[in-house]
């Protein structure tokens, strides 16, 4: 838990015991309606949920931030495939009874989903599933997924839009809606293409619709790790020209909101450690480099802004302000009625005294409903005035909206473009007449709160609440708005020229992979060159030792010693024989020289060995060589067949851009022709939907009319029928209580300032904790100076 989280967790325990005192307190006085409404927004607050909506185009790489965010791939995240429906990330706690999703359709029922496995997400969420982006988006209003996620444990609930570029009519209700509502919401750009033309059309609709309102956006610049450095792009770079954009679309703005830089995906897979796989194919096998990549992403200093703002931003200000200003409300109403009441008791003061105030009142009362009747009447016929002039205004409004396409699209000459905006006409139609009913709806309320504050200004801020808060519907639709204009062909070899033109990018593609792998081919046969002349060397040098070796070995020489020896000799004759039977063989002592050749041994022993041992290292060193040129190419040659290769490939980018040029040169003989062709007919199809519209608005309008003067009704009647309530209630307590005598009054009047004393003593802790939020909740986002 970070800092922010623990200073609103010990904020809203503060409420939170606060609102269990008051609510004892009025146990104790028995009144529970009051009970009722403020244990409701105690709960409220226990189960607040910090709401995030994340918006941008589909290629800003939405949900891969939002899984950076999980530390969990969940949602899945494609290139060429989007999120089709709005989408409510719970945590799986929250799921009505353990739900792993329920679908919601547009036709009002549901749908649960008893996995949220790779597959089941994408049939129900993504344009990749069985049902395709047009169904999802027209048959379903929005999906809840539960999941397990310590993100979302801790109180929050992500929202994920589909992409603005292709957002469905009711996608994008809900998502305004919620950006509304919500806590923060999160704008994301891509670096690889930042400040596209959807991104700021979807900020000035927010600009002009919510004014203040998208003060609580963070602008969000994602995927900066694909930045390219080697072409000299920086970060600090592209957020400039970002600025510029911006400046651009708003020249009288000096401000911007700031920038976040961040690489969700290089964040995701820091933190999932199921997830092996980084940009370019590398993966990722140690924790140093998740380390590094979670640095390199930026989130955290994100995240922590984040928290900061949710904690401490305006909204979480005013949910846990609302609890305590209508406790203070509650409190001193009490107050009041209990010192009326204990004032009554002690001045004494006769029943036939109360029972004529409250047959006064019942006269108020009377006058009350009276009232009802004479405020609606000349309601009703203001408001019939206010919508015959708005059914004019709408008139001319529809046909400026139907010159304004009529320039837009004659202005256009290239087929490409003309292709892309016909293709989008019906939506920018429905788009320009969206804002235009919320206009006019507006137009409305304002004219009908002037009215009001004319015949009963007292009931003007509480009818403006409520009309505030009002959902404007979304029940214009254009009669056959389907406008399905047949795709512009100015060149009958469009088709043939696309498939040589990407034969041609093929073929290049090829030999600039030939070149990569020649490259590192070379590189290698570099290495191996230097491995074999290293190997020649150590060969030399064995070579030289051994020759040198055997060159100065000199063989010891062989030494003898003279060795003294008593030898058995023989005696001869007759007398000798009969003298050797007598005394034995005769002895003689003999000088013998005998040789010692050990020196001489053991230096020939010691030089075979070393010699057989230099011979064995060169047999080693020499098959070592031998494989380390098996199969190994001359880095020349493969130099020689780069060379060969770089002119091929420049042969072909001519081959390439002539083709190319000649193409154009030709499109451009039929372009326009095609498109004032084109032109033509969306003139025409402009011209139906402005009438369809004014008459689809005119019936808008009237039951619009309806509606905001029921509800106008309903809310004075209701406040005016409080307010008999609450004084009938007053009255019949206090006539009650005076009934009481003697020790059972003095005894009341007791209690009564007992009771008057505990509200003070929770007033006073009320006010300690509203100094404390209006005091430190008031964080906004930082805003730069765009010519800074």
């Amino acid at each position: 838990m970070n800092q922010y989280e623990e200073q609103y967790t010990k904020r809203k325990d503060n409420v939170v015991n606060y609102l269990n005192e008051v609510i004892s307190f009025f146990q104790e006085q028995q009144k529970d309606d009051t009970v009722a409404g403020l244990t409701k927004l105690k709960d409220n607050v226990e189960h607040n949920l910090f709401s995030i909506v994340l918006v941008g185009e589909f290629s800003a790489g939405k949900s891969t931030f939002l899984n950076a965010l999980m530390h969990k791939k969940i949602l899945p995240s494609f290139t060429s495939e989007t999120t089709a429906t709005v989408n409510f990330l719970r945590h799986k706690e929250e799921a009505p009874n353990g739900e792993a999703g329920i679908v919601y359709y547009n036709d009002g029922h549901t749908e649960v989903l008893s996995d949220l496995n790779l597959k089941t997400i994408e049939q129900v969420v993504s344009t990749r599933g069985d049902k395709g982006e047009e169904r999802i988006a027209t048959t379903i209003d929005h999906v809840d997924l539960f999941l397990d996620s310590d993100f979302l444990k801790k109180g929050v609930m992500l929202v994920d839009s589909p992409g603005l570029n292709g957002v469905a009519d009711n996608h994008r209700e809900i998502t305004e809606r919620q950006i509304k509502a919500s806590h923060a919401s999160i704008f994301m750009f891509s670096a690889d293409h930042p400040g596209s033309k959807t991104d700021f059309e979807f900020v000035k609709e927010l600009r002009d619709q919510y004014g203040n309102q998208s003060d609580n956006i963070f602008y969000v610049l994602n995927k900066i790790n694909v930045i390219r450095k080697d072409e000299g792009q920086t970060i600090e770079g592209v957020i400039d020209d970002l600025k510029k954009s911006y400046q651009k679309q708003f020249p009288d703005d000096e401000y911007i909101p700031k920038i976040w830089p961040v690489a969700a995906n290089a964040a995701l897979v820091a933190r999932d450690k199921d997830i092996e796989e980084y940009q370019g194919g590398e993966i990722v096998k140690t924790q140093e480099r998740r380390d590094e990549l979670e640095r390199i992403s930026r989130m955290k200093d994100f995240e922590e802004r984040l928290w900061k703002y949710l904690t401490e931003g305006e909204r979480t200000k005013a949910q846990l302000l609302e609890p305590i200003n209508t406790s203070m409300s509650e409190l001193v109403e009490q107050r009041d009625l209990l010192e009326t009441e204990k004032n009554y008791l002690e001045t004494k003061e006769s029943n036939e005294e109360l029972i004529k105030q409250k047959e006064e009142l019942e006269q108020r009362v009377a006058d009350l409903n009276n009232e009802k009747n004479r405020i609606s009447n000349p309601l009703s016929i203001k408001i019939n005035t206010i919508v015959r002039d708005l059914i004019e205004k709408i008139n001319v409004n529809s046909d400026s909206i139907r010159k304004r396409i009529v320039v837009e699209v004659k202005e256009i000459d290239d087929p490409e473009e003309m292709n892309n905006y016909s293709n989008g006409i019906t939506q920018k139609i429905e788009n320009r007449y969206k804002k235009l009913v919320k206009s006019i709806d507006q137009e409305l309320q304002n004219e009908l709160l002037l009215a009001v504050q004319e015949e009963c200004e007292q009931y003007y801020s509480e009818i403006q609440d409520k009309l505030f808060n009002a959902e404007t519907t979304s029940a214009v639709r254009i009669k056959n708005a389907n406008f399905k204009p047949e795709i512009i062909h100015v060149n009958n070899n469009v088709e043939k020229n696309e498939a040589e033109l990407a034969e041609l990018k093929k073929q290049m593609s090829k030999i600039r992979q030939n070149i990569s792998d020649l490259k590192k081919d070379s590189i290698e046969a570099q290495v191996s060159e230097e491995q074999i002349a290293e190997k020649e060397a150590e060969l030399r040098d064995l070579r030289n030792n051994r020759a040198n070796y055997n060159a100065n070995f000199v063989v010891p020489d062989i030494h003898y010693r003279e060795t003294p020896e008593w030898k058995q000799g023989s005696r001869g004759g007759l007398l000798g024989g009969i003298a050797w039977l007598l005394v034995g063989s005769k002895k003689e002592l003999v000088t013998t020289q005998v040789a010692d050749t050990t020196a001489r041994d053991v230096a020939i022993e010691e030089r075979d060995k070393y010699i057989k041992g230099i011979d064995e290292e060169i047999d080693k060193v020499k098959e070592e060589k031998a494989k380390i040129r098996m199969g190994a190419k001359s880095s020349k040659s493969i130099n020689i067949e780069i060379e060969e290769q770089r002119e091929k490939i420049e042969r072909i980018q001519e081959e390439y851009a002539n083709k190319q040029k000649k193409f154009i040169e030709n499109m451009k003989k039929n372009s326009k022709r095609a498109c004032k062709r084109m032109a033509r007919d969306i003139e025409y199809y402009v011209e139906d939907c402005s009438e369809n519209f004014a008459s689809s608005m005119s019936d808008y309008l009237n039951s619009q009319k309806k509606r905001y003067l029921e509800l106008t009704k309903d809310t004075f009647r209701g406040s005016i029928q409080r307010e008999i309530d609450k004084q009938s209630q007053k009255l019949d307590r206090i006539i009650e209580t005076l009934n009481t005598e003697g020790k059972e009054r003095e005894e009341k009047i007791q209690s009564l300032a007992q009771n008057v004393e505990k509200i003070n003593n929770l007033l006073d802790e009320s006010i300690q904790i509203k100094t404390d939020l209006e005091s430190n909740l008031k964080d906004i986002i930082e805003q730069e100076d765009l010519y800074a």
